[in-house]
């Protein structure tokens, strides 16, 4: 059964643009400075970006570039590297033993969708 999305658009004062969906689906992001793969969940999703929980503790660089996965479904547990999408991290903040990151996809407009 497919989850849910709830749909909701940007109140004028925040920065996003595009429609965002609220989805849990398990992510994959390649850091473009290290190469180290980080593991995740997304919080929601648009055509222009996402909004994730990263499963590190360490802040990604902002302006830095990422490659990312975004799982098909909430229980997709391997995320296959190839054909990941580019992505510019716009914020990562450190809360409570969390890492929320906000990415711009690149030239595609997606991330790319895991197989």
């Amino acid at each position: 059964m497919p989850e849910p999305t709830t749909p909701h658009r940007a109140d004028p004062s925040e920065r996003r643009h595009d429609v965002r969906r609220r989805i849990c689906h398990p992510v994959k992001i390649q850091c473009g400075l290290t190469g180290r793969f980080l593991s995740g969940r997304t919080i929601d999703q648009s055509t222009g970006g996402a909004m994730l929980e990263l499963d590190h503790r360490r802040l990604l660089k902002v302006g830095g570039t990422v490659r990312v996965a975004i799982g098909l479904n909430p229980r997709q547990a391997v995320i296959a590297a190839a054909g990941m999408a580019e992505a510019t991290v716009l914020r990562s903040l450190g809360m409570q033993g969390r890492n929320l990151v906000a990415l711009k996809y690149r030239a595609s407009g997606r991330a790319a969708a895991a197989g």
